[in-house]
């Protein structure tokens, strides 16, 4: 058995949980991140990931936003509650739900049932408000015009199918560029039947971008494609 190196001697959760930052998060990471269940080389890989990958952190800074405004949701029903319950009776319902509020277990029950349906509504949300992501096979090469490549629908997340045929069979670089080679994204893909999936997560403004695939020792480009947002 090898020796560890001193970077391997960490935490056992660290040597388990290790990727590479250069990857996007998926779904599950970010759900993972946003509670704070990550823990070791994950969650610092996570990290810096997301000072690199404008994409990314666009999806956390949506992802918490979008949380935030159900935390206030549910303080302003607590409040509500609350207020109720010290207004003293009002008519019909509101009367009979007043006085049951003032009873000495009413008012936990009521504030715990306020909690359990905001916290219900915060793991339901993301589900509700995330589209499917569009599936786009790219096989138009650079020498084709870029207007005969696959169109994919602006602002909607994106899995990419890359032709691979022919290329090696281990880990290659990926690339996601502007016209002007301005780089957006960066990963990493091993190809599955002559094909690399990309899942972007987040989608695209409209536009014309370059797909690229790079063999990593020499970071010699092995294919690229185009790609239109509209």
């Amino acid at each position: 058995m090898s020796e560890l190196s001193p970077e391997d001697e960490r935490r056992p959760e660290d040597l388990l949980t290790r990727r590479s930052n250069a990857a996007c998060l998926s779904e599950t990471e970010l759900e993972d991140f946003l509670h704070n269940r990550l823990s070791g080389a994950t969650r610092e890989c996570v990290e810096e990931h997301l000072l690199v990958c404008p994409a990314c952190l666009e999806r956390v800074e949506e992802e918490e936003q979008f949380a935030a405004s159900f935390r206030t949701a549910a303080r302003r029903i607590e409040d509500e509650s609350l207020k109720a319950a010290f207004d003293g009776p009002r008519p019909g319902a509101w009367a009979r739900l007043g006085a049951w509020l003032k009873r000495p277990f009413g008012l936990g029950v009521g504030l715990a049932f306020v909690g359990a349906a905001a916290l219900l509504t915060l793991a339901v949300a993301p589900s509700l408000h995330t589209q499917p992501a569009m599936e786009i096979t790219l096989r138009a090469e650079r020498g084709l015009a870029a207007a005969a490549g696959p169109s994919a629908e602006a602002g909607r997340p994106l899995r990419l199918n890359l032709d691979a045929a022919g290329l090696p069979g281990q880990t290659l670089e990926l690339e996601l560029a502007t016209m002007n080679n301005s780089v957006l994204l960066e990963s990493q893909g091993l190809a599955t039947g002559n094909i690399i999936g990309w899942e972007l997560g987040r989608g695209l403004d409209a536009g014309t971008y370059w797909v690229r695939i790079y063999h990593p020792p020499e970071n010699t480009l092995l294919r690229e494609f185009a790609l239109n947002v509209k």
